[in-house]
């Protein structure tokens, strides 16, 4: 119904425009794309299994983020294709540098965006005007900082679902994907395959667990979550629980929305074998 719904707006906001100004092969190409957007929306598929990646923010500067995340997709195991956006255009760990997703021919399942939050808006149209279906904010200084950071996260979401883009973040560390030898984030440690899906709201505490964890635990997914702007605790249980490779699901979170939906989805998650722990931080008295 929500499919049928986003059709039907679409082709209302095509027709009440001047028709007569498009052609009918534009028209049959807007349409065509916008269906493909809305196929699939927040299935996470696209998200979690991208055959296509662009970083854009990829840096040449030794220990910063946007090096660290090329790096551990280029040098990686992985099998798609990776793509480097960088204005400056030039040459980074062998691979050209494009000055825009833009400029990119070929076509973009992902991109991970490091670039300063006032930047984002503009990087993430781009995205989705070249019809990348997900994407990972890493960059900070959205609602975290105030109310013109919330302003403007309240922006990319509304950016996010113009164009249905699968959105994690934005002030998250990414996310790795072991099986697919993925590891979108610029976490240093590739945790081993396994059956464990865990996410966290808390960037430290997901670097602090993959630390702990290494050599003991094997994990399908493990992913960082940050402000949460489209992408929730709920979206991620209802993934993981169809998700065939996730056999149990942990995630720490620091607050909750609708969290009697989320504790009535875990007791159904358990009814069909598969668990799920939760942390959730707080304060008792002393």
């Amino acid at each position: 119904m929500a499919y049928l719904k986003q059709k039907m707006s679409y082709f209302h906001t095509i027709m009440s425009r001047d028709i007569n100004s498009l052609s009918r092969e534009e028209i049959t190409v807007k349409i065509e794309k916008k269906l493909i957007q809305t196929k699939n929306f927040m299935s996470l598929h696209t998200l979690f299994s991208p055959k296509s990646i662009a970083i854009i923010g990829a840096s040449t500067r030794a220990g910063s983020v946007g090096n660290d995340v090329a790096k551990n997709l280029v040098k990686s195991d992985f099998r798609g294709e990776v793509y480097l956006v960088n204005p400056k255009g030039g040459e980074l760990l062998g691979k050209t540098c494009y000055p825009s997703i833009g400029a990119i021919s070929e076509s973009v399942d992902l991109a991970i965006i490091i670039v300063p939050a006032s930047v984002v808006p503009a990087v993430l149209r781009e995205a989705g005007e070249k019809m990348v279906r997900a994407a990972v904010i890493i960059s900070a200084g959205f609602k975290e900082t105030g109310e013109a950071g919330h302003a403007l996260e309240a922006e990319i979401v509304a950016i996010a679902q113009e164009y249905n883009i699968e959105l994690l973040g934005p002030n998250c560390l990414g996310f790795i994907r072991p099986q697919a030898f993925l590891n979108a984030s610029f976490a240093s440690t590739l945790p081993v395959d396994g059956p464990i899906a865990f996410f966290s709201q808390s960037g430290a505490l997901t670097s602090a667990f993959l630390d702990l964890s290494r050599g003991k635990l094997g994990f399908s997914t493990f992913a960082s979550i940050g402000n949460k702007a489209l992408i929730n605790e709920r979206t991620l249980l209802a993934h993981f629980g169809e998700d065939e490779s996730t056999r149990v699901i942990g995630f720490y979170t620091e607050g909750l929305e609708k969290a009697g939906e989320i504790i009535t989805l875990g007791h159904k998650l358990l009814a069909k074998g598969k668990p799920v722990i939760a942390l959730k931080s707080g304060t008792t008295e002393a």
